[in-house]
């Protein structure tokens, strides 16, 4: 099937990751994933977003099967960060706006 190793996308993600805006991007791997994270490396030279690339250990390709303990502590370390600096950001526009009157 497509999703065993040495399958190929139709549409791979990587070649489409440079048309990402204002998004930063967390890559996730398991330490023992059956797919490459040095791809994710490779991708993030034509991306113009911040980019991070966090390996789970003691997991494979499904990392929230086989790790769930360390994947859903960082998802949500990763969803708090990227709500804070959301909201950080947002508070830095809406002061340079008040400054502006």
């Amino acid at each position: 099937t497509v999703l065993e190793p040495g399958g190929y996308a139709r549409r791979p993600l990587g070649e489409r990751l440079g048309e990402l805006r204002d998004v930063p991007v967390d890559f996730v791997y398991g330490i023992r994933d059956w797919m490459d994270w040095r791809h994710s490396e490779r991708a993030s030279e034509r991306m113009n977003v911040p980019i991070e690339i966090h390996r789970v250990q003691h997991s494979g390709h499904n990392i929230h099967v086989d790790n769930p303990s360390d994947f859903n502590q960082l998802v949500s370390l990763l969803c708090l960060k990227h709500i804070n600096t959301h909201k950080h950001s947002k508070q830095s526009s809406s002061n340079a706006e008040e400054s502006k009157t």
